[in-house]
């Protein structure tokens, strides 16, 4: 098992931003704290719960990703596990798993994984703006910039 580094939790913090009380996502999902998806009915939390979600919805997609990447898990820099983890946090482990990007990795093709990061803007049936720019930190986090 892999820790996500602490770069990458900032990204991830940066652009899910902290939200107390629940809301609809522009992918159309209740979410709260740092992008938990949440039941409908979900009461406000306070700043430490938010970091148990965090930590929670983090290591689920730790696990996801070394499963994913038998063996491969090990090889890959920091940068490239964090863009990972961040990528799959949002996207979600079933896109994560079925990917060309994790395909890629797999195969040992890291410049054409990073290639598909950019690939995954959309949220909701639409291009998003923030998944632009969140898409474009995680390749650069990915290539080591």
């Amino acid at each position: 098992m892999r820790a996500t580094p602490a770069a990458a939790v900032e990204l991830i913090k940066r652009f899910e931003s902290l939200h107390l009380e629940r809301y609809i996502c522009p992918a159309g999902y209740p979410t709260i704290g740092w992008g938990h998806v949440c039941p409908p009915d979900q009461p406000p939390i306070d700043r430490e719960q938010a970091g148990e979600l965090l930590r929670k919805d983090l290591g689920v997609a730790e696990v996801a990703i070394c499963n994913a990447l038998p063996g491969r898990w090990l090889a890959l820099s920091d940068g490239q596990f964090g863009a990972i983890v961040s990528w799959t946090f949002n996207v979600g482990t079933g896109a994560m798993r079925s990917s060309t990007l994790i395909r890629m990795v797999k195969a040992g093709d890291l410049a054409g994984a990073a290639e598909e990061f950019p690939k995954w803007r959309r949220g909701g049936g639409r291009i998003l703006p923030g998944l632009v720019k969140r898409r474009a930190a995680e390749r650069e986090m990915f290539l080591g910039a």
